[in-house]
């Protein structure tokens, strides 16, 4: 299981700020409940945002590709409703140079990407 946060997730609803890495109420929370899941580096760059990615690992011995991740996305910086991204449209907490460069990592490894978030951005 992979956790990631949805709209409903911040108080209030559909509110994230994306301003200041590492000051999001909700997302620190989360952060300290999930960081036995994902790993103490994926919490860390969870923590200053709401997004990650985690390495794919296969417990039954089926593999994936080598390189292959898992993205984790916050689609809260696509949410029309959270008024604190009005003024930053262009890539509020730098997420989506993020994704650039994890997608970029990936394919040159010869991996698979696979993106989870909340709701379609």
């Amino acid at each position: 299981m992979i956790p990631i946060q949805g709209n409903h997730d911040a108080w209030p609803v559909d509110q994230e700020d994306f301003a200041v890495p590492n000051e999001n109420v909700a997302i620190n929370a989360y952060k300290e409940l999930w960081t036995d899941w994902i790993g103490e580096e994926e919490a860390s760059k969870y923590g200053e945002f709401g997004y990650y990615s985690k390495d794919i690992s296969l417990e039954n011995e089926k593999t994936f590709p080598k390189g292959s991740k898992v993205l984790a996305i916050n689609t809260n910086v696509c949410n029309s409703l959270n008024f604190n991204i009005w003024g930053e449209r262009d890539d509020p907490g730098h997420m989506f140079a993020w994704m650039e460069q994890e997608l970029l990592t990936i394919e040159a490894k010869g991996g698979l990407a696979i993106m989870i978030g909340h709701y379609t951005p």
